[in-house]
């Protein structure tokens, strides 16, 4: 496939690597000109614990224009930047171009179906787990699987297979929110709870009092799902359990930003969870307070 992956981070360039790796035919879209030109230059590489770095070489640029047609693109763009980049593609792709998001946050997949059409819109989510070491050079952190789905079911059929068949799992679903939820669930609980405490995720269990926050961010989250008519999947408490347990010592990629100074993806996360509250008539104090307690500390970080 001709794929276009917005957004040249952690996640698009573990998925690039994979993809451009399997023979499909990749090109890298980023504002950020540092990571454009080392890609540009030295190529995109990849480390695994389990193996040796490998070096591939996919089409890099800023200019979203530039993009030759392709069969269908990935956004990998932090979800405070989604909007603005679905409006640069509006200008560029023709109307049967399927966009897919593997994004944490709620409102990324509604946000595509908003600017381009719902019919072109693929949601779900990634449980892989990557670090941008340096422009260019990804560390992989933990292999896992991905889901993915919406109306055009042969499109996510074609992406689901290609990305599986790069090393990627993928599951093709023909109704994406009750997975993206089911991903939100962990990310409403984990990511302020990790930023409030410092704590890494094994401890974040373990500790009485981050436990009972945890809790008490995901009912009210289930209850705003179970308002908006959305499945839930399993047990979420059981499922942040097993999440927290198993990356025990790994700490929150929110609680990293917060260290690095940067922007964190709250708005996205507690924050998309107080929205869609206030419009299904559900209170929830705890992801509204969490919210406001997660964007006080950023603004701290990003003033120092």
């Amino acid at each position: 496939m001709r794929l276009a992956i917005v957004g040249a981070g952690a996640m698009g360039s573990l998925f690039a690597s994979r993809l451009q790796a399997d023979g499909n035919a990749v090109t890298l879209v980023d504002v950020r000109h540092e990571l454009v030109n080392a890609i540009t230059a030295d190529g995109l590489t990849i480390t695994e614990h389990d193996g040796g770095p490998h070096t591939v070489h996919p089409e890099a640029t800023t200019d979203v224009e530039s993009l030759e047609e392709p069969d269908a693109v990935l956004l990998f763009v932090k979800s405070y930047d989604t909007r603005d980049a679905l409006a640069d593609l509006a200008g560029v792709l023709t109307d049967d171009v399927p966009v897919a998001t593997l994004q944490n946050g709620l409102p990324n997949y509604d946000a595509i179906g908003d600017v381009l059409g719902a019919d072109r819109a693929l949601g779900g989510y990634s449980t892989f787990g990557a670090t941008l070491e340096a422009p260019g050079c990804v560390t992989l952190n933990g292999r896992g699987d991905n889901v993915l789905g919406g109306p055009d079911t042969h499109a996510a059929e074609r992406l689901a297979t290609t990305c599986s068949a790069a090393g990627l799992p993928t599951e093709a679903v023909d109704e994406p929110r009750p997975h993206i939820w089911h991903k939100q669930f962990v990310n409403v609980a984990i990511k302020p709870a990790a930023v409030l405490s410092g704590l890494p995720d094994g401890p974040l269990w373990e500790v009485e009092a981050t436990q009972r926050v945890m809790r008490r961010l995901v009912e009210e989250a289930v209850e705003v799902a179970r308002a908006r008519d959305v499945e839930i999947l399993g047990d979420p408490i059981e499922t942040i359990r097993e999440a927290c347990l198993a990356n025990y010592d790994k700490q929150s990629s929110m609680l990293v930003d917060i260290e690095a100074g940067r922007r964190t993806e709250i708005d996205a996360i507690t924050g998309a969870v107080v929205d869609y509250g206030e419009d299904a008539g559900v209170e929830v104090p705890s992801n509204r307070l969490a919210t406001d307690l997660v964007k006080a500390r950023e603004y701290a970080a990003m003033q120092s």
